[in-house]
């Protein structure tokens, strides 16, 4: 199993993302800044750094048992294109889920 520091950047496989074990970030290497955080817990998440307004950002979208490595690639590259033009994708993200939480 590849280190998480290694320097190289190869595109993500089912397979490595349901086996990897070993704690670290492992990137994608499509240029959505999407990668795979398994925490020493061995808790995995897909998580994208991403500009924002000249910010960077890192914005969580699910962990690899509910969120399939395709559906992250896929809303990885939406966000993309919504912060290219100008918008916020993680206000929009907040938004959605603040309008689809019941009042406490």
């Amino acid at each position: 199993m590849p280190s998480a520091t290694t320097a190289t950047r190869k595109a993500l496989t089912a397979a490595f993302v349901s086996s990897a074990k070993e704690p670290g970030k492992y990137h994608d290497g499509k240029g959505t800044g999407l990668f795979l955080l398994v925490k020493t817990s061995g808790a995995k998440s897909w998580v994208q750094r991403i500009v924002i307004r000249g910010k960077r950002r890192e914005m969580g979208l699910g962990s690899p048992p509910v969120v399939t490595l395709a559906e992250a690639r896929e809303q990885a590259l939406e966000n993309k294109r919504v912060a290219r033009a100008g918008g916020d994708p993680l206000a929009q993200k907040r938004k959605a889920q603040g309008a689809s939480r019941p009042d406490v």
